[in-house]
């Protein structure tokens, strides 16, 4: 510390001299001679009233002290973090962020109705974006899924266009004899049957389908095995069933001894062979169980395979190596219009169509209904953003002031 003046030697210069000790060392340098020489004065002129000029002088030798070693300090700090939060130059897309958060930060009413306005239109939108794309647009969870088809059976009246029916089982193996297009042939119907031989007894979803049906999908048991061909050859001779996997787990605990052991529906005791995978429900599912096509005449009526105009199975086929969807459309229509000549009430009105699978998923009609609701929700959005421009350009016109060049 540089030297100061002679005071006189007094309490009072003394203790002035600890104040000074408080004040930063480059404000003594530059300050500290002067400083001294006015509180030497003030102090020899104060005479009897020196107790009253050092309470005085001192205090505020006291508190300039803290105000040049803490203040600046502070002052210094918040301009650091204040460079720090705008650190990014003006007119970029961070500066821009930072302003507008501030902005709405200091608006929360307006804030809050924004996000309420904007999570009712993106939700509903996102929702229903969600079930088109699993109805419509996400792949069949099956092997070359484009190369399945629906077969249908059709009739026309005179005067009329053709509807499409389902099969009845004789008209089916007329076809499947016929057919020279489809590598394999599957048919299904969905019924519902009683869980019986337990406690409380449970309905159950079932697909009653042929042997082939699990080979046309391209599925293959997680556990056990799918039905045999053998097993589509004689009605009643073989009462096996295959379990969901959601079933398995759910009623029986996902126990493997379940393969093998046996079951009743509708007081028909049948034998589990397997377990379907966890991605299969089935196609007209969610299905719980199935069932050989054979087992029909035990759990329908015994004449259900005999009757020609029972039509009551659907049927799915996979494209032959090499085949293409118009070639097998084609191929249908006339395999069908031959077949028909077998059946007097069918000769010169029916015959056979294609439809490709992803189109038999969801119903024309269920189309249109889901295209209308996304339509529908998308102008949900739209709105909800025209408000909300209003709601700026609200804001904006009771700011106009603020924006204007002074």
């Amino acid at each position: 510390m540089r030297s100061w003046p002679d005071l006189d030697a007094t309490p009072f210069p003394r203790t002035y001299r600890v104040l000074f000790l408080l004040l930063p060392a480059d404000f003594r340098a530059a300050h500290g001679e002067s400083l001294a020489c006015m509180l030497r004065d003030r102090h020899q002129d104060a005479g009897a009233d020196r107790w009253t000029c050092l309470w005085q002088e001192g205090g505020d030798l006291a508190r300039t002290a803290v105000g040049l070693r803490v203040l600046p300090r502070k002052w210094s700090t918040r301009q650091a973090r204040r460079r720090f939060r705008l650190r990014a130059p003006s007119g970029s897309f961070a500066f821009d962020l930072k302003l507008a958060w501030r902005a709405l930060r200091k608006a929360p009413g307006f804030t809050a109705i924004t996000l309420f306005i904007l999570t009712v239109g993106i939700g509903a939108n996102a929702a229903v974006f969600s079930l088109l794309d699993a109805a419509l647009f996400r792949p069949l969870p099956y092997p070359d899924a484009d190369r399945l088809a629906m077969l249908h059976v059709t009739f026309r009246n005179p005067g009329e266009p053709a509807g499409m029916w389902s099969w009845s089982y004789p008209k089916l193996q007329s076809f499947r004899r016929g057919n020279r297009t489809f590598a394999s042939i599957g048919a299904f119907a969905h019924r519902t049957y009683n869980l019986t031989g337990i406690p409380v007894p449970a309905r159950l979803d079932v697909e009653v389908v042929s042997a082939d049906y699990f080979t046309t999908l391209g599925v293959e048991a997680v556990r056990g095995r799918t039905f045999a061909p053998d097993e589509d050859s004689m009605p009643g001779a073989h009462p096996v069933v295959m379990v969901s996997h959601a079933e398995w787990q759910a009623r029986y605990g996902a126990d493997p001894a379940l393969i093998g052991s046996t079951i009743e529906l509708d007081g028909h005791t049948m034998t589990v062979v397997g377990i379907v995978p966890p991605t299969f429900h089935g196609i007209t599912g969610p299905i719980d169980v199935w069932v050989p096509l054979m087992m029909a005449p035990v759990l329908e009526y015994p004449e259900a395979l005999d009757e020609e105009n029972n039509h009551w199975l659907q049927v799915v086929a996979r494209l032959g190596t090499g085949v293409t969807i118009d070639q097998a459309a084609a191929e249908t229509d006339r395999t069908g219009a031959f077949i028909a000549e077998e059946y007097p009430s069918w000769a010169g009105s029916g015959g056979a169509a294609l439809r490709p699978l992803t189109d038999f998923r969801v119903d024309p009609a269920m189309n249109r209904s889901l295209f209308i609701l996304v339509a529908a929700v998308a102008m949900v959005l739209v709105i909800g953003c025209v408000n909300i421009a209003a709601l700026l350009l609200t804001r904006g016109e009771a700011r106009r002031r603020g924006w204007s060049i002074q």
